[in-house]
């Protein structure tokens, strides 16, 4: 038998053109499907190999059905035919539920366009390939043709990712305790220190600062002087059993902002050393101080080392040290953290910003990344 293959995206091209070649003489050997080249979040592609037998001729084309008009000699390749049949209609009929619109959706440009900008942008591959999947299942054909209208989707879908947290707060009567966690040179200090300057956030408040990071002078130097400037009062703890008396010295205090030392993700000792001292301050948020110039897997592992301290809130800093924000989008798809602040630069306190989903997913769309600032 003379056999003939047929590869393409679009299953009703295939049978038009076996129909052209062949006519309705033609007996399918064997037909598949498999991921399109493009990726998998396109669709499938289709193989279909076809033959004719020596005596047959072609006669006028008419509708290619199911089953061939003259029955093959074989009856093993008939039953082929009728199973390959039935496997490819119920691929295309779980193929359109799947997309939601009738018939095959071809490749989208557009999407193709999205996925190479976030994949540039480091976003990772999975978290692309879902907000591909779900843009073919919820958008029409004429948004899937509009550059305009999909950014629009995408965006809205980006942001929905992200749990904010919001200006921090605490009940009538009772003093605000931020605490502030993370690993050597992520930020933390930098960090306290602008918040603490932002009157956006504290202004008019008694702040007072509770610093455990008291092994480095140089830290404790830089605290007191800054407190000085803010007129904040300051407890430096030396020791576990000093961190009581140093939070009822600062009692009058409306909010008070507690200072930590850098940690290895991989001390095991410190970290638990760390959660003895934050039981003790009892802080109402704990935030884990992240610098997003970081690659991903040690971001990650990062965020799951130190959940034995407990935190339940996320800053990202050195914003303006990356070229790309992947890793914020990353860590919201995988972790599902709340996010409180991104450290975008070194001023004070300017260069503190609340955690804006909607911006986020405007600098990662963009694939421009965060634009710093002149100094």
């Amino acid at each position: 038998m003379e056999t003939k293959s047929y590869t393409g995206t679009n299953y009703r091209d295939i049978m038009n053109r076996i129909k052209r070649d062949f006519g309705e003489e033609a007996i399918i050997v064997k037909s598949g499907r498999q991921n399109h080249p493009a990726g998998s979040e396109f669709g499938w592609s289709y193989e279909v190999v076809v033959g004719q037998s020596a005596e047959s001729t072609v006669i006028s084309p008419g509708v290619f059905g199911s089953t061939p008009v003259q029955a093959a000699s074989d009856q093993r390749e008939t039953a082929t035919l009728q199973v390959d049949m039935k496997r490819l209609t119920q691929s295309i009929q779980d193929l359109q539920q799947q997309m939601g619109t009738p018939g095959l959706k071809p490749p989208w440009p557009v999407l193709a366009d999205l996925a190479q900008k976030l994949l540039l942008g480091e976003v990772n591959h999975d978290v692309i390939q879902k907000l591909l999947q779900d843009l073919q299942m919820s958008a029409t054909p004429r948004e899937l043709r509009s550059r305009s209208l999909i950014q629009e989707r995408a965006s809205r879908w980006i942001a929905r990712r992200f749990k904010a947290a919001g200006t921090p707060s605490a009940p009538a009567g009772t003093a605000l305790k931020l605490a502030f966690i993370g690993p050597t040179g992520a930020g933390k200090t930098v960090s306290l220190i602008k918040l603490a300057a932002n009157r956006a956030f504290f202004g008019g408040r008694r702040l007072g600062i509770l610093s455990l990071d008291t092994k480095k002078l140089a830290a404790a130097q830089q605290l007191q002087l800054f407190a000085d400037i803010v007129k904040a009062d300051l407890k430096l703890v030396y020791r576990d059993r000093e961190i009581k008396p140093a939070l009822r010295d600062l009692e009058q205090c409306d909010v008070i902002l507690i200072d930590t030392p850098g940690i290895s993700w991989r001390a095991g000792r410190q970290m638990r050393e760390m959660e003895k001292m934050l039981e003790l301050a009892a802080p109402a948020e704990t935030h884990l101080v992240l610098p997003l110039n970081t690659k991903y897997s040690d971001l990650s592992q990062m965020v799951r080392e130190y959940r034995q301290i407990s935190y339940n809130r996320i800053l990202l800093t050195k914003l303006d040290e990356t070229g790309t924000l992947g890793n914020v989008l990353n860590l919201a798809s995988d972790i599902k953290p709340v996010f409180s602040f991104l450290g975008s630069g070194q001023r004070i306190p300017e260069d503190l910003l609340s955690m804006r989903p909607a911006q986020i997913a405007a600098w990662l769309l963009e694939g421009k990344g965060f634009a710093v600032k002149d100094q």
